[in-house]
């Protein structure tokens, strides 16, 4: 078990029986709403216990774990508001995420890493039921769509806009008998005959791919090598949609409007398929989705072949933070509102793909602060220091998200060397250590001064401070931490010598250099902390 595992296993324990507790009468509460019929203000008290649910789950850095009470959350929300495709789904869908949720912390409590990537099929099956975008829409699953060719152009035959429209009713018919379980088998059958007779006709590539790799989706659920989950349902009801897109605008503007994400959720859940054989196998190998599809390492971290995956994320969604950037540099000063509401989405995004890699605090950061900014434009208003803070917290998930990719390298480099470096490993397992126990003298140390510095009255707070710096500065003894020493004794000197020996504030200017020294003292341990 290393370092993080056994971090979160010490937190996790202490609090586990109280959140057990919890998602018992989670469960229960939810139970009385079913038997009420539809009393929605039941879910009320599910809410609240969700909430605080979620809450324990990020104090203790539980990451993988917050971000699917944060979903069973927004569900709850969903339900009670009536935005959701279909109750029956909804309600399966909250029960089964309550159960596994309660699963994964028993995993965690046994040592098992907190890797949110394994919980993005149950992810998506929470969004798909609320109508929310899937996770595997994001920059974490990279399909190159345009290298493969589906056989459009040069085999299509016929008119691909008027065969859509004869057999839209077909596909329907089955897909109908399948979602009602009438004609598991039957329905399939007739969705995977439609999809070949519009593949077949289809004159463009683009068309004639969407068609292929929903037809290896539907043999994937024949031979249940994938379940028929929610989302999977909702994207095989994405595909019903496009034939219809097909029959109303001829398929040369149906090829070029074709919606990328619903082709990467269909092969997303084609990848989860643990066939080779068939449609599936080809549709694999054409589109290299066992090298797509991120695995962990006994560390639960993020892996490929090698870095190259994580790179390939990493280039992605700084794309996503240049946008985002930009949008801040351009608009920002003049805040102007219209132009300012594109910021929120891109902050989400950014933050689903953080939570996704297991920089479940980053994300955190990102998506409260795209929360806050959607506050503020829905009141006309655009304050700057909410600017400030979104460009500050987009900088530092770049900063964290650059570490990631270098340790991920350097991991790799030493693996494929035949060298890793235990006292590098141990170093690194010492610097968190010391970090946390520090971050948290220094958290006691800030609010201290901050108290004195609202009220003089309270000099006695103040006087545990010297003490609170000197243990600070004691455990500066790992060599990544040395630079921020002198500032933390600096810092002791002064409110020894001219502030506790005087009993007098220190003037507004000083006052300032305090804060400006106390915030650079956190940013350096936080940093230190990341290995960055």
């Amino acid at each position: 078990m290393d370092l993080g595992n056994t971090v979160q296993f010490n937190s996790l324990k202490w609090v586990k029986e109280e959140l057990r507790l919890l998602l018992k009468e989670v469960q229960r509460q939810f139970e009385l709403f079913l038997e009420s019929g539809d009393d929605t203000e039941k879910l009320d008290d599910v809410s609240a216990q969700m909430s605080q649910v979620r809450g324990t789950l990020s104090l203790v850095e539980v990451y993988g774990a917050a971000l699917l009470s944060e979903e069973i959350e927004a569900l709850t929300a969903a339900i009670r508001d009536g935005n959701v495709s279909n109750k029956e789904d909804a309600n399966e869908a909250f029960l089964r995420a309550v159960l596994q949720l309660n699963d994964y912390l028993d995993g965690i409590a046994a040592g098992k890493p907190d890797t949110p990537i394994r919980l993005m099929p149950l992810l998506n099956d929470l969004r798909a039921v609320r109508k929310a975008p899937l996770l595997s829409e994001n920059m974490l699953f990279l399909p190159n769509l345009d290298s493969v060719s589906a056989g459009g152009a040069e085999g299509g035959t016929g008119d691909s806009a008027l065969a859509a429209k004869k057999l839209r009713p077909q596909y329907q018919f089955g897909l109908l008998n399948w979602f009602r379980e009438s004609d598991v088998s039957g329905g399939l059958r007739r969705m995977l005959a439609v999809l070949e007779k519009l593949r077949g006709t289809s004159q463009e590539d683009k068309s004639a791919r969407l068609w292929w790799i929903g037809s290896g989706l539907v043999e994937a659920l024949s031979n249940e090598s994938v379940d028929s989950s929610v989302a999977v349902k909702s994207l095989m009801g994405q595909v019903d949609r496009q034939i219809k897109s097909l029959a109303d605008q001829g398929e040369a503007e149906f090829a070029q409007q074709l919606p990328v994400d619903t082709v990467k959720n269909l092969l997303y859940y084609i990848a989860q398929s643990e066939t080779s054989e068939g449609r599936i196998s080809e549709i694999k190998a054409a589109f290299r989705l066992e090298e797509l599809m991120p695995s962990q390492d006994e560390g639960g971290s993020i892996s490929g072949p090698n870095e190259e995956l994580l790179q390939a994320v990493s280039e992605a969604i700084k794309d996503d933070m240049h946008q985002a950037k930009d949008i801040l540099d351009l608009h920002g000063p003049s805040k102007n509102l219209d132009a300012l509401a594109e910021l929120p989405p891109v902050m989400r995004k950014i933050g689903d793909t953080m939570g996704m890699l297991g920089l479940g605090g980053i994300r955190e950061r990102v998506v409260d602060l795209a929360a806050v900014l959607e506050a503020e434009f829905a009141e006309q208003d655009a304050k700057e220091v909410s600017l400030m803070d979104a460009a500050q917290a987009l900088l530092a998930a770049e900063d964290t998200l650059d570490a990631m990719v270098s340790n991920r390298g350097a991991k790799d480099q030493g693996r494929d060397s035949g060298e890793v470096s235990d006292s590098a490993a141990e170093n690194l397992k010492v610097l968190s250590t010391v970090v946390k126990e520090a971050q948290k003298d220094m958290l006691k140390a800030k609010e201290a001064i901050i108290d004195y510095l609202g009220d003089a009255s309270k000099i006695d707070k103040l006087q545990q401070v010297p003490e609170l710096l000197a243990s600070i500065s004691g455990a500066m003894f790992v060599e990544q931490l040395q630079p921020i020493k002198p500032l933390i004794e600096t810092l002791s000197n002064y409110l020894n010598n001219q502030v506790l020996k005087t009993a007098t504030p220190p003037p507004e200017q000083e006052q300032e250099a305090i804060a400006d020294l106390v915030t650079s003292i956190e940013y350096f341990m936080e940093a230190a902390g990341e290995n960055r």
